[in-house]
């Protein structure tokens, strides 16, 4: 439960009451819903008299509850999403996205609970990978290793850091790799394993071609009008990427190592100096 005031012993039922009252959020206290739904249970049979202890903190504020968040759960384990989702960039994040209709799922289930569209939601990681992909221009690691984004300071820094990405990025970052899926899932020969492991190299190429840069800045990114990546230029991408991925094993393997974006850079780079470009 959310908890304020220690007035002492309350009754579990009461506790029951405020959470249902006043639409509160259980942030602490894994345990507590399954428990105190069998002793509810029992109590409303007059099996069972006893009484817990419940500190109460009634508050709306979102800068308190994720304090609480992070305070009072360190005793299980949770997912380091969801810890570091308590940081104060991705409320700005969320705050961004519901302004363009998506809901940034930094509670995990959250939206989902409230019954929002599940292609509006957005997970943490899909920001994590989405920005590693397109910003950082590591598509490999947006595949294999998007959780050391999360887990360890530095690589977390150099997605969230202060200061680290204009806040817009994040969105278009999002926007630009949800085209790439879209396109495709429209591939009548398209296989998922596939699909999976050349996404990300995708959606880095087109920031390339869109920006004309083979390290695109975050405001040549920020400049990129997703409306305008047309099937033209994503299947020109995807046609470069796809030989390199065949000649090199077309496996989990070959997105996750290094060998693969080391010659899609070189195609860029190429292609940056030539001065006729084919999509």
């Amino acid at each position: 439960p959310i908890v304020g005031s220690n007035d002492g012993p309350v009754p579990i039922r009461m506790e029951i009451q405020i959470a249902a009252g006043q639409n509160s959020r259980q942030v602490a206290a894994s345990m507590t819903l399954p428990s105190r739904s069998q002793c509810d249970s029992r109590t409303l049979l007059g099996e069972d008299d006893r009484s817990i202890l419940v500190r109460v903190i009634p508050t709306s504020d979102d800068v308190i509850r994720d304090a609480i968040i992070k305070a009072t759960n360190s005793q299980n384990k949770m997912e380091p999403a969801s810890l570091r989702a308590t940081d104060p960039i991705h409320k700005q994040i969320e705050d961004l996205f519901k302004k363009y209709g998506y809901y940034y799922d930094r509670r995990k289930g959250f939206y989902k609970d409230k019954g929002k569209p599940a292609n509006c939601i957005v997970s943490v990681m899909e920001v994590v990978k989405a920005t590693v992909a397109v910003v950082l221009q590591r598509p490999d690691d947006a595949r294999a290793r998007a959780g050391d984004y999360i887990k360890q300071d530095a690589p977390y820094e150099s997605v969230f850091g202060k200061d680290a990405q204009p806040l817009d990025v994040y969105l278009k970052c999002v926007q630009m790799v949800r085209r790439c899926e879209d396109f495709l899932d429209s591939r009548p020969d398209g296989e998922q394993g596939d699909e999976l492991n050349i996404k990300f190299y995708l959606a880095a190429s087109v920031a390339c071609e869109m920006a004309k840069s083979v390290r695109p800045t975050t405001d040549l990114i920020l400049d990129i009008d997703v409306d305008a990546i047309d099937d033209g230029l994503l299947s020109g991408c995807f046609n470069r990427i796809w030989k390199l991925y065949v000649r090199l094993g077309r496996s989990d393997k070959v997105a996750k190592g290094p060998e693969l974006l080391k010659l899609l850079r070189d195609s860029h780079k190429r292609r940056c100096r030539s001065p006729k470009k084919e999509l």
